[in-house]
């Protein structure tokens, strides 16, 4: 008939020449750009859609792990400004805390 099969290397119904997400996993379903919510930020936070709960965070937001604008984000901000080695504070906390754990898994 002189039609050639277009080949789908990952079976989510889009050809691989239009597949915009070539891993989609087996178990999502793919838009017709062939990626699952899992494959896509659309709002651009660093946060995949499918567990996004403010999937329209303005650009340059700081988010938490559920995508979402805190202001707790903001206050660590707004003390580590007035603070010199507040960064540095930080880190020793986290360190001896990490040390702390280690020492006590034995």
């Amino acid at each position: 008939t002189g039609c050639t099969e277009q080949s789908d290397s990952d079976s989510d119904g889009v050809a691989d020449n239009a597949d915009q997400c070539p891993y989609t996993p087996a178990s999502e379903n793919a838009g017709s750009n062939g990626c699952s919510d899992s494959q896509l930020d659309s709002d651009g936070d660093g946060i995949a859609d499918n567990v996004d709960q403010c999937p329209n965070t303005p650009s340059g937001e700081n988010v938490n792990s559920n995508g979402c604008y805190s202001e707790s984000n903001d206050s660590i901000k707004e003390e580590s400004e007035g603070m010199p080695g507040f960064s540095s504070i930080l880190a020793v906390i986290a360190l001896t805390g990490a040390a702390i754990c280690f020492r006590n898994r034995d």
